[in-house]
């Protein structure tokens, strides 16, 4: 299984604040994996995700991310902590050039921004932590 992971920061209940949804897509199916939401992009985000993934699907084959430095170090060589887990997993990382290259996620991203935030207002969700539960 390749799965697209990303970060996509948005204004989720419409209070200005942006969160950052961290989001994994099958890049088979496009569809949803596992997402979990931080005030920022963070590799726990990405952990978070990951331990969804691992627990109800079991090991992918790769991920395809951005070149974010939480997924590649800037030196030559050298692993991030993320990376070294998804090594340690023995879990491929392949990084795209550019956002068009992640065009699944990306769309799956702008979907998500234009239905997602109706349904937290209404349910009546203002904060993260209530927001992940849900």
């Amino acid at each position: 299984m390749l799965i697209q992971i990303d970060g996509t920061p948005f204004d989720w209940i419409g209070n200005g604040e942006m969160w950052t949804l961290h989001l994994a897509v099958d890049d088979a199916t496009t569809g949803p994996l596992a997402g979990c939401f931080m005030p920022t992009e963070r590799q726990l985000g990405y952990c978070y995700a990951m331990y969804d993934i691992l627990t109800k699907y079991g090991i992918p084959m790769s991920l395809y991310s951005d070149k974010h430095t939480i997924f590649r170090s800037s030196k030559e060589g050298n692993l991030t902590q993320f990376g070294q887990m998804m090594a340690d997993l023995g879990i491929e990382m392949i990084f795209a050039n550019s956002p068009q290259a992640k065009g699944d996620i990306e769309r799956y991203n702008g979907t998500v921004q234009r239905r997602l935030p109706n349904d937290i207002i209404r349910f009546g969700i203002h904060d993260y932590d209530t927001l992940n539960r849900w």
